[in-house]
């Protein structure tokens, strides 16, 4: 800025100052093409993910996400995850919290998977969240035996790739959403080796599957 202070001062200096300014203010048009790639678009991914989002949480439904980015729902923990925040947890001047974070707001949306969470809380995310499309939205893939872990408490519904899933959950026949508490879980299947997962149920009421993964294309 104080460069563009003496640059102006010299403009003015010269024989033809307008003559001057225009010829200035054509190069300066030109780098902002250039550096705006001509004015295009691109923000396509960030309004998937802002669809998406409106669509998988309702207001007053807490969020979490790396920076803020989910800007229309309340996030569920403090810190954003910029690269001082990473480097000051890597180095245990701040905890990572998100864990205890998401539990104690039952927060059951969580942005994409990446490299910019912390270690600590993108293994917990990527361990009791499961990929709905741009967003993620609490739950588990069943396990062979039957067996899962719920981290959030809250409305679970197994389904599969069709919708609901026959069995019975946790030794009681199972007849759609039911409230989990945190801990271990099971399901017996009524049809064996079937691929199954305990999802968050409104995420599922709200037309989300993990099995058919939307908004993913832009």
């Amino acid at each position: 800025p104080w460069l563009a202070i003496f640059a102006a001062a010299a403009l003015m200096r010269t024989t033809r100052p307008l003559a001057a300014f225009a010829v200035v203010a054509l190069l300066f048009v030109a780098a902002l093409v250039r550096y705006a790639d001509r004015f295009e678009n691109k923000t396509e991914w960030h309004i998937t993910m802002m669809n998406q989002l409106l669509r998988l949480s309702h207001p007053g439904e807490p969020v979490i996400d790396v920076k803020g980015e989910t800007v229309y729902r309340q996030r569920a923990t403090y810190p954003i995850f910029e690269a001082i925040t990473r480097a000051q947890m890597a180095s245990g001047i701040l905890r990572d919290t998100i864990a205890d974070d998401v539990v104690r707001w039952r927060c059951h949306v969580a942005q994409a998977d990446g490299p910019m969470w912390p270690p600590q809380g993108r293994a917990f995310l990527s361990a009791n969240f499961i990929d709905m499309g741009r967003l993620r939205a609490s739950g588990q893939w069943i396990n062979d035996d039957g067996t899962f872990s719920i981290a959030v408490p809250g409305q679970y519904v197994i389904v599969n790739e069709a919708g609901q899933a026959r069995g019975a959950l946790d030794g009681t026949p199972y007849g759609g959403a039911r409230e989990l508490i945190g801990g271990a879980h099971r399901f017996e299947r009524a049809v064996p080796h079937e691929r199954l997962a305990a999802v968050w149920a409104p995420a599922v009421e709200r037309g989300h599957s993990p099995f058919h993964l939307r908004d993913r294309e832009f």
